[in-house]
């Protein structure tokens, strides 16, 4: 049993750090966008609408 509590909390863990990943690049790539998008108003709504649709 205590392997298997360790298993399942390395699981959980590995789990939890690719979550963390996954919204860590989501927010990069939502912030690029938007401070690129400040020069060129035609780039602003593409890139939102692939942000969202991702």
């Amino acid at each position: 049993m205590p392997q298997l509590d360790l298993s399942w909390f390395i699981l959980n863990f590995i789990i939890a750090w690719i979550c963390i990943i996954i919204i860590y690049l989501a927010i990069i790539n939502n912030n690029w966008p938007n401070n690129n998008s400040n020069n060129n108003n035609t780039q602003q709504t593409p890139t939102k609408t692939n942000n969202w649709n991702w």
